[in-house]
């Protein structure tokens, strides 16, 4: 913008800045603070071009140019912002309410000197002289880490703003209580350089909106805020959740959020605290008809865990799972000592033996766990899907439990859509049907007592089939109750 049309900062410019993006006006050249490091210097024989630090702990960049040429200069910026290598160009149409921050017109001898600049992970700063006419690259640099795309989405009205840096956390459920776990996961790019990544989690109330990591803090520039709003850096006002392992792009897993959390709302980010690196957070909507609406939440609700599980005799409770179902329900005899008890399904898990696994390629391994102590045994009851099953096959449906390195049969009850069975112990449990059951027989082979397992009688079960003597012995052992 030239100095002569400049205005005041319009509701966008504000915005803008909250997020880390300076509005670009032209002034007299500033003094350096004593402590200036040179990042780039791009100078030419037209331009006094150098991009600074006033202060080196600080990824807030400086740019310093001089037009020294004899006639008016029009100079853009653009960043690779949405796609690593694709210039965007801030002068143009498309930017809407932001054209007017992606230019400054230098008549000869002029000075433009602002800290606005974010050093923002891996992004490629490009700096242009007659966008009136030819756009003509000046030069460009690159800042040094892994790159992460920024996002910022107006409707066709441009009456709201979106902001999305780095890639998208997805929270499930988004209503929680303290003491349950919830699910994460998020796209990190090409090349995620860690094997592991933390998960952090931060109050809405202490995390605004200007400081609020999309922009500033997600890139790993916590010095941003820092430096915008004066405050403690992000890590300052968030938890660590724990760790999770990370493949070459994405992340995913269930973390428990711990039991000290109060009521409200709270962001979820992913990254690595030590070396800056947040390439997944919220996103954040502004304006419009839902103005300040949040992405990449979890809302804390009061009560006790739905997994709490308290001394008693026949307590019964139905834990969430990470995306906030409640797929099975236990019941123990007597527990001794409160704990909670969680599940957690999956896709994958043992390999099944004598038997398919209900659903397929889209079979549910369920992984029970409890910190309760009991004695006696407890009845696990896992819910299922009915639609498509004949009534037959849903009287083979069969509850089994990994133990001792080996698929057991446990099932004790049957109802549409629902199979109970019961256990002493916890690991991994599946539904599966009976491999190649011969549903149809009136008269199948079901085995009555232990003692039947003998001298190959194992071997005889068509309901339910045994792989060895001992799977036969230990169907009889765990279970109290046949059909």
């Amino acid at each position: 913008m030239s100095i002569s049309s400049r205005t005041s900062a319009s509701r966008w410019q504000t915005i803008l800045a909250a997020v880390g993006i300076g509005v670009l006006v032209a002034s007299i050249a500033a003094p350096a603070h004593a402590d200036t490091v040179v990042i780039w210097d791009g100078s030419t024989d037209d331009f006094d071009l150098v991009v600074t630090a006033d202060d080196p702990a600080v990824a807030l960049y400086a740019v310093d140019i001089t037009n020294l040429t004899g006639e008016t200069q029009h100079v853009g910026f653009g960043a690779d912002l949405r796609v690593q290598g694709v210039t965007e160009y801030f002068w143009e149409e498309q930017w809407g309410p932001f054209v007017q921050q992606g230019q400054i017109v230098l008549e000869p001898g002029q000075s433009y000197r602002e800290s606005f600049l974010p050093g923002w992970s891996g992004m490629t700063y490009s700096f242009f002289r007659s966008i009136d006419r030819q756009p003509e690259l000046i030069g460009e640099f690159v800042v040094a880490g892994r790159y992460l795309p920024f996002d910022l989405i107006t409707d066709d009205e441009e009456s709201f703003l979106r902001v999305q840096v780095g890639h998208p956390v997805i929270v499930t459920p988004e209503v929680a209580r303290a003491g349950e776990s919830v699910w994460v996961q998020a796209e990190l790019g090409d090349g995620w350089p860690l094997s592991d990544a933390e998960v952090w989690i931060g109050s809405t109330d202490d995390v605004g909106d200007d400081d609020w990591v999309g922009a500033a803090l997600a890139r790993g520039v916590e010095g941003i805020a820092t430096v915008l709003v004066d405050e403690p850096s992000l890590t300052d006002k968030l938890e660590l959740l724990g760790t999770l392992p990370a493949a070459s792009d994405a992340v995913s897993g269930a973390v428990l959020l711990p039991d000290g959390l109060v009521e409200g709302t709270y962001f979820v980010f992913i990254g690595d605290a030590s070396l800056g690196l947040w390439p997944a957070g919220p996103a954040f909507t502004a304006g419009g008809e839902d103005p300040g609406s949040l992405e990449a939440v979890v809302t804390i609700e009061h009560g006790p865990p739905r997994g709490s599980t308290e001394p008693g005799t026949s307590v019964t409770v139905a834990p969430l799972d990470q995306f906030g179902s409640t797929p099975v329900t236990f019941t123990f005899d007597e527990v001794t000592e409160g704990g909670v008890t969680t599940v957690t399904t999956s896709t994958t898990g043992p390999s099944p033996t004598s038997f398919t696994l209900l659903g397929g390629a889209n079979a549910v391994y369920y992984d029970l766990q409890t910190t309760a102590q009991f004695v006696g045994s407890v009845t696990v009851c896992l819910s299922y899907d009915p639609t498509g099953l004949s009534a037959v096959e849903q009287n083979a449906i069969e509850l089994y439990h990994f133990t001792d390195g080996a698929w057991v049969v446990i099932t004790t009850s049957r109802s549409p859509g629902l199979v109970c069975g019961e256990t002493d112990s916890f690991s991994p449990f599946v539904l599966g049907l009976p491999q190649d059951p011969d549903v149809d027989d009136p008269d199948p082979v079901v085995l009555t007592a232990k003692a039947q397992c003998m001298k190959g009688g194992w071997s005889t079960s068509t309901h339910p089939v045994f792989t060895n003597q001992g799977q036969c012995v230990s169907y009889f052992a765990t279970a109290k109750a046949r059909r």
